[in-house]
């Protein structure tokens, strides 16, 4: 694994080549998705599955990324795999895709949804050469930005905002 420069921190940051075996690999992986540089963790709320970022125990999300671009390794699928806990019924969003609203309206959510065919496409973009640390946008077919994974005007919930600038930044933590 490469080391940060002695100026920066010294913690170890993987590798490209180790990124892509670990994504390449026929196992699952599991991951939860903080807020980087917070101690908040993106999930949904599960009466409608719209995303917030306030949850405060990593076991609130749980999420599967699924590779769908054999040309970038970025592009991915993400599937809710949290399935409820001890104080919470069965979560019936379980092995639902993140999507967002679609069509003309404004603002355009972002949620767990049911059927597959409202599913969205995701690109990770890494920030700082750490492919763990990256702001989420939704793609087309095409491979354009729609939008980036951002907050609402409250900081309440997730909508796609048309800044990079103003995007989310996340941390992908592996759960083993």
């Amino acid at each position: 694994m490469a080391r940060k420069s002695n100026n920066q921190s010294s913690k170890p940051t993987p590798s490209y080549a180790s990124f892509l075996n670990s994504i390449n690999k026929e196992e699952k992986m599991s991951w939860s998705i903080k807020i980087h540089n917070d101690s908040t963790y993106f999930s949904h709320r599960s009466s409608d599955g719209y995303m917030r970022q306030n949850y405060i125990h990593s076991y609130n999300s749980k999420f599967e990324v699924i590779r769908c671009n054999p040309n970038n390794i970025f592009d991915c699928h993400i599937k809710n795999e949290w399935n409820g806990d001890a104080d919470y019924a069965a979560d019936q969003r379980c092995n639902h895709s993140l999507g967002h609203d679609k069509g003309d309206t404004q603002p355009k959510y972002v949620g767990i949804w049911q059927d597959e065919e409202d599913k969205s496409i995701w690109r990770r973009v890494p920030i700082d050469n750490d492919v763990n640390i990256c702001k989420i946008a939704s793609i087309d077919n095409n491979g354009n930005v729609i939008g980036w994974i951002g907050v609402d005007d409250n900081d309440e919930w997730n909508k796609l905002v048309d800044d990079k600038n103003n995007a989310v930044i996340f941390e992908f933590i592996r759960i083993h």
